[in-house]
Parts: structure tokens; sequence; C-alpha cells
């Protein structure tokens, strides 16, 4: 989905690609042709202050997730941050950076005309495993307008 310039950590690539490829999931394959045609960047998140670092581990962060985090908290030209995991959201979110949740990301999307209602429905499917009961259904019914 191109909507906006992507950039990745780092780690994420290494959760997204390198393992995702090791398990055959087939979105590692798309992502990695989207990083190898330079349609998503991949960046280096610094470690932050020692009392932030700190505050990470308390939280209980996955790698992946403390490397979001830093990114967003040094980038300044990382606009939002578009997640499906909702600690990582609410984390963003007390760091006073904007954050949105994949799947109001996808209905945006639609909204705005960048996707096709059909597309994001099929989008939101592929994630349900991945999401808690209700998220993915609530906004299949807000595209279908019964809600």
């Amino acid at each position: 989905m191109d909507v906006a310039p992507l950039v990745v950590t780092r780690e994420v690539q290494r959760e997204t690609v390198d393992a995702g490829l090791a398990g055959g999931y087939p979105d590692a394959v798309e992502i990695q042709a989207r990083i190898q045609a330079g349609r998503i960047a991949v960046r280096e998140a610094p470690q932050l202050s020692a009392p932030f670092e700190e505050v990470l581990d308390l939280y209980g962060l996955q790698e992946g997730d403390k490397a979001v985090t830093r990114l967003a908290v040094q980038a300044s030209d990382v606009g939002a941050t578009v997640t499906d995991d909702r600690l990582l959201y609410v984390v963003l979110q007390r760091c006073g950076r904007q954050a949105c949740f994949l799947p109001d990301f996808i209905e945006r999307a639609v909204a705005g005309g960048r996707l096709e209602t059909a597309t994001a429905q099929r989008l939101l499917l592929a994630v349900r495993p991945r999401l808690a009961s209700g998220f993915v259904e609530h906004s299949l019914r807000r595209l279908e307008g019964v809600i």
C-alpha cells in the first residue's frame, strides 16, 4: 500500500522479513521486495537515555517495538507510526507521538480514496490472526457502512 513514505527499523526488518521468510509468511516476500525496491526505507534506531531505556524495559516491549519507539521519538521526519500492537500504540501516545492503529489506518486509506474497499477487507482479514477479537470485525462493519 503506497499511501505515504514508509520507514522501518532494522529490528522490524529482521522480525518481519528474515523471520517471516523462514516461517513461510507471504507478506515477508512482499515487504522484502518493497525494501529492495526502495519503497520502504530501513533505518537504525539508536538507544535513548538510560532512564528512557529503563522505562521501555519496564513496559515489557519486544526489541522491535523498542526500536520503533526510539525511531518515533528521535526522527523528526516520522509523521506517524502505524502499528497492530496495542501496547506499542499506548506507549507511543504516552511519548507524545502520533500513532495509528493498523485497522484504522486501513479504514482511513479507503476514506481517502487510496485503497479500494475490497482490498481493505482482504487486508483486514489477513491481519485478523494478529489482533484480539473485535478489532477487525469493527473495521469490517464500518467499511460495510452498518455501523
